[in-house]
Parts: structure tokens; C-alpha cells; sequence
């Protein structure tokens, strides 16, 4: 008999979940643009059990997603990645509170990732120092950026990591005991920052009021007869000089000599040394490894993305990872990012 009750209670509970669940459709938006957004779609929901469900959608033209979630209060993460940049390039955080089907607009706001390592005055690494983000405005969307990542401590290696930062002005503020030091941000949607903060006992600055201006009538006639006076004598002066000619291949040229190189065709062997730092590193650093010496020795960040599909942010943490073990090194030209494997590494010693 209660073997019967228990299977009963047992089968009815997929059918409880299935009356508590609606639909619900996501649109994701540019809110710069109010024009939807393409990519690789992440979602982590968290329930206030702590309960967790994570999915990915390719997103099409629509930017349209569909998902049946059970009643009750939802924290949304949304991050959107393109392929061809280093880092996750549109994230948002909502709050949703499911009583029913229903259809949300979601705006992102455009994102880069930021690692780096604090030093003090004398330039070594400083562990224990408390690294904060802080971004410029009173918009409660920076604010739930800040609070998402929250007050960071650095490693043993003085390291820290923000995957997700506003392209915004926005700060990194560190400190540790006496000694405080700040440096200022502007990323580029999908950036990765390798930066490099120095406590040096300054506090942050405070951002000065916005002066007011106060122009009276004869101050705006003034203004006004030197903008015109000044296009007229820019256009003037325009007309008389003759046309410059630009020589496009000398550019090509010198861009050229600047451009990553590839290795020779020789293979690398593993040696003693090799495998025994291979057999220290975690999974995913091992496979990073791995790759790029089957690559000899470099590669491109795009390229090891496809090839291993680890998601940005954790492939981000894996090279900072590699780069604190002095494993491997990163170089960049222009928005190609490049990783090579270092020459201790490689040498026998």
C-alpha cells in the first residue's frame, strides 16, 4: 500500500510542475538601436530556492526565444556572445515574476571583460587587495552591473577577473590597507581588457559638478557670428588648397609588417618538462595547451573558441589563468588576438 502512494505521488509530480509552467517569450534588444540582437543567447534563471536552469539559443533575426518557466520569482541572466570578438558582448539582469504566459522586451546593454593584477608603489603583486567596479551615472541598470560583481579579492598572483563590464565610463578601484589606487575604463562591446591597476595611496577622485551655463542674449549673438565666421573661413580656405593625394599602398605595406606571423612547420615534441606542467593543469587549461601545441605553438583566440567550444568568459579565465602561470602569452593586432606558448614552456630547462 505504500508502495502504491509513493509511485502515485511519484507520477503525479511532473504533472504538477506542467499546470505551474508557462510560456514565456524573450526579445532581446539593442536599446541604442531598439533593433534586435544576433548571437550565441546564454540564460541562467534562479529561482529563490536557489533552484538554477540554464539554456542557449541561437539567436536569428527575430531575436525571439520561447521557454516555459514554473510560477513563482525569477532572477534573469542573459549574456549574448558574437564569435568573432574575445569576449561576451551583450548581457542584462532582470527580476520576472511568473503568473501566467507572457511576452517581455528585453533591452542589453552592450559588455566587455576586464582581467588584470594589482601592484603596489614597488610594482609586486599584491594579495588580498580589494578590487571594486564602479561606473559613471545613476542608471539602475550600471548599478545592477556593480552589484553582480560585487567586491573582488586578488589571488595569490595579485589577479582578478569582471567578465561582464558596461561599455561605459567606468572605474577600477582597488585597495589594501593604506594604499588605494584607481584606473579608469572605456571598453568596446565584446573588448577584453587585460589591465594592469597600481595602488599607489591616491584616493579616487570625485567627479566635479557640471558647471552652469548662463548665456545671455548678447553672449549667443557673439557665439553666433563666430560660427559662422569661422565656416566661412574654413571653407575659403578649403576651396584654395589643392587636393591631397594619398598613398594607400604605403599604408598596406606598413600594416602588413606588423601582422602576426606564422611559425615554422616543425612539429612540437613533448618533453619531461611539458608533460609534467600538463598533469598540474586543470581541464580545460590542459585542452587550451594542448591545442596550441598542435597549432605550433600559436593560435588565434577565434580560432581555439571553435575548435574547444568553451564559452568566452571560462576561455578568458583560462588564458588569464595560463598567462599567471607564465604558460602562455597574448599579443593583439588591431581586434585579432593572438596566443603563443611562452619560451620557458617550450625550452628544456
Amino acid at each position: 500500500m505504500r508502495l502504491a502512494i509513493l509511485l502515485a505521488l511519484l507520477l503525479s509530480l511532473p504533472l504538477g510542475y506542467a499546470q505551474e509552467s508557462f510560456q514565456q517569450t524573450f526579445i532581446f534588444l539593442n536599446p541604442d538601436t531598439l533593433q534586435p540582437v544576433t548571437g550565441i543567447a546564454s540564460l541562467l534563471f534562479v529561482d529563490e530556492q536557489g533552484g538554477r536552469i540554464t539554456s542557449e539559443y541561437l539567436l536569428g533575426n527575430e531575436s525571439r526565444v520561447s521557454f516555459a518557466l514554473p510560477t513563482g520569482s525569477w532572477h534573469l541572466m542573459v549574456t549574448v556572445n558574437d564569435r568573432d570578438t574575445n569576449a561576451d558582448d551583450y548581457a542584462s539582469f532582470r527580476t520576472l515574476e511568473v503568473t501566467g504566459a507572457k511576452d517581455h522586451q528585453i533591452g542589453l546593454l552592450s559588455v566587455g571583460s576586464v582581467s588584470g593584477v594589482v601592484v603596489d608603489s614597488q610594482g609586486k603583486v599584491v594579495e588580498g587587495a580589494l578590487v571594486r567596479m564602479q561606473c559613471l551615472g545613476s542608471n539602475e541598470v550600471l548599478r545592477s552591473f556593480e552589484a553582480e560583481a560585487g567586491d573582488l579579492i586578488t589571488d595569490e598572483f595579485g589577479s582578478f577577473i569582471i567578465p561582464l563590464v558596461p561599455t561605459r565610463s567606468c572605474r577600477l578601484l582597488g585597495s589594501k590597507t593604506a594604499e588605494v589606487g584607481f584606473l579608469e575604463l572605456r571598453l568596446e562591446p565584446g573588448e577584453y581588457l587585460n589591465a594592469r591597476l597600481s595602488l599607489n595611496e591616491q584616493k579616487a577622485p570625485v567627479d566635479p559638478p557640471e558647471p552652469v551655463m548662463d548665456y545671455t542674449p548678447l553672449g549667443l549673438i557673439a557665439l553666433l557670428f563666430l560660427v559662422l565666421g569661422g565656416g566661412y573661413y574654413f571653407l575659403a580656405r578649403k576651396n584654395r588648397e589643392p587636393p591631397k593625394v594619398h598613398h594607400v599602398t604605403h599604408k598596406v605595406s606598413r600594416s602588413s609588417k606588423h601582422s602576426p606571423q606564422k611559425t615554422d612547420s616543425k612539429t612540437i615534441s613533448l618533453t619531461p618538462k611539458m608533460r609534467a606542467i600538463l598533469n598540474t593543469l586543470q581541464d580545460n587549461e590542459r585542452r587550451t595547451v594542448e591545442f596550441l601545441l598542435e597549432e605550433r605553438g600559436r593560435a588565434r583566440f577565434s580560432k581555439v573558441f571553435y575548435k574547444l567550444l568553451i564559452p568566452k568568459t571560462t576561455l578568458s579565465r583560462v588564458i588569464f589563468a595560463l598567462e599567471s602561470k607564465k604558460i602562455i602569452e597574448t599579443r593583439k593586432f588591431g581586434k585579432v588576438r593572438e596566443l603563443k606558448l611562452t619560451e620557458w614552456f617550450l625550452s628544456e630547462k
